[in-house]
């Protein structure tokens, strides 16, 4: 059974005239002097700089840089047929779409991608530069690399029978909300066949990324990282590639939604992913992150789930905290972090003066609706769940199996708690101001005795989205 929910909304109908100034913080946070000096990430003051009248401690929310108008790319969202927690993919092109295959080892499942890539290829610019310069030519990004600074501008949809759409999560898009790519909210669906161009000024920085907003979608592959490059809370050497989390199962999402709601239960996941690849039975291969002996490592955590909440641990080191979703926040030390669908946080890592192996670990949360059920090698259940989910961080050359522990539990968290709230203080903080309307909202299910499936509810109404007729 299913209790209601009521949450008590205060002042978020409230004119935004009548918020607050914003403050700087008054605690003892992070010292920013910049005067000459522009963002060099592993300075120890020029880290906190970007450039002459912009620093950490701007709020961007008032104040933006005029950075540059990024080339303009094409992401092709296509479907296919692919495994990537069981197999290394060969990439064949073809002319006019990029195809991903796969070994025939382990489970084969349709798929769809960007670019033919699961994660999609990265975004990346700087704090205030445009996403999408409208007079260059379309470029079609190869799906073998992801070391050139490329944003998205023009989403192809490539589907057979579905439309789609691209949101880019967290994004404040002022000005330009009708580029949020919401389906049915701000836009109709891309139709299949048909395109659409997205650009918006990263006016924010840090650590997010980009999904499809039509049905489920983004949980069969159509998803992948944002990288804006700004100033930061602590100085590190080396920034890594983001990290991605997933949920993975052997059948579309689809097909396990319809399953889950047809039987008012929850849904068993068959693995979860570390930038698109995990081992299977007997099949896969682990993520592999290279770490250099005594740098400082950013690493770009983001949990990209459906409905996992992941704990991320890396054996036998400590974490810096320094942002959390897109705002930089005063550091602090942790052995994990915990991180719910959506949420990212930019952690730095200090690398050991020796070399080895290590698991990264996620560990599935039992606070989440969706739990993983996987076996071994040898088809055994894994009981475990911090063997569950890992990519291997290695020093040197070459990855070797890790031999590592995990984290003590008493430096852990099993208990589904979010990151202490007193820990998570930004550099800059903002009053809320006070708002005119208190109002209580109940958050319910409903079971539709017509269909046979449960619905959210917002005071006994669901969300029914009318594709042709956004915001109705």
């Amino acid at each position: 059974m299913r209790l209601p929910v009521i949450f008590k909304l205060v002042g978020l109908l409230a004119p935004l005239s009548k918020a607050a100034p914003s403050a700087l913080s008054k605690r003892q946070g992070v010292k920013v002097e910049c005067d000459g000096l522009e963002f060099k990430m592993d300075d120890e003051k020029a880290h906190a700089c970007w450039k002459a009248g912009y620093d950490l401690k701007t709020n961007f929310y008032e104040k933006v840089p005029d950075g540059k108008e990024l080339p303009k790319v094409v992401f092709e969202i296509t479907e296919t047929e692919a495994g990537p927690d069981v197999s290394v993919p060969i990439i064949t092109r073809y002319v006019g779409s990029i195809q991903l295959m796969y070994s025939t080892q382990g489970f084969n499942r349709p798929v769809l991608a960007v670019n033919g890539k699961i994660p999609g290829p990265k975004i990346e610019a700087n704090w205030g530069d445009t996403i999408g310069k409208r007079d260059i030519a379309y470029i079609l990004v190869n799906p073998d690399t992801n070391s050139r600074r490329y944003s998205v501008i023009e989403v192809k949809n490539s589907l057979k029978r579905n439309g789609t759409s691209i949101h880019f999560h967290g994004i404040r898009q002022h000005g330009t909300s009708f580029m949020d790519g919401t389906s049915a909210v701000t836009q109709c669906p891309i139709a299949p066949g048909d395109s659409i161009i997205y650009k918006w000024k990263a006016e924010q920085y840090g650590t997010t990324w980009y999904h499809s907003h039509y049905g489920l979608q983004a949980w069969d592959g159509v998803f992948g990282p944002i990288v804006i490059h700004g100033p930061a809370s602590a100085p590190y050497d080396i920034d890594l590639e983001p990290v991605l989390l997933s949920d993975w199962a052997h059948k579309t999402s689809d097909e396990v939604f319809a399953e889950t709601f047809a039987q008012d239960g929850y849904a068993t996941i068959d693995n979860g992913l570390i930038n698109g690849k995990n081992v299977y039975g007997k099949g896969g291969e682990h993520h592999q992150i290279k770490f250099t002996p005594g740098m400082r490592h950013r690493l770009r955590l983001i949990n990209t789930a459906i409905d996992t909440t992941y704990q991320v641990s890396l054996d036998g080191h400590e974490m810096k905290v320094i942002a959390a979703d897109l705002v930089p926040i005063n550091p602090f030390p942790t052995t994990f972090i915990t991180l719910s669908s959506g949420q990212r946080y930019d952690v730095i890592i200090e690398g050991k003066k020796e070399a080895g192996d290590f698991w990264l670990r996620a560990v599935p949360d039992p606070c989440g609706s969706t739990s993983i059920s996987k076996t071994d090698a040898n088809d055994e259940p894994i009981s475990d769940v911090a063997e569950l989910v890992k990519a291997i961080v290695y020093y040197g050359e070459k990855a070797s199996p890790p031999k590592s522990s995990p984290n003590p539990p008493e430096k852990m968290n099993p208990s589904c708690q979010d990151m202490p709230i007193e820990k998570l203080t930004p550099v800059v903080e903002m009053a809320a101001g006070k708002g005119d309307l208190n109002q209580d909202v109940n958050w319910s299910s409903k079971n539709y005795a017509d269909d046979n499936l449960i619905y959210w509810t917002i005071n006994d109404t669901p969300f029914f989205s009318n594709w042709s007729q956004p915001s109705k």
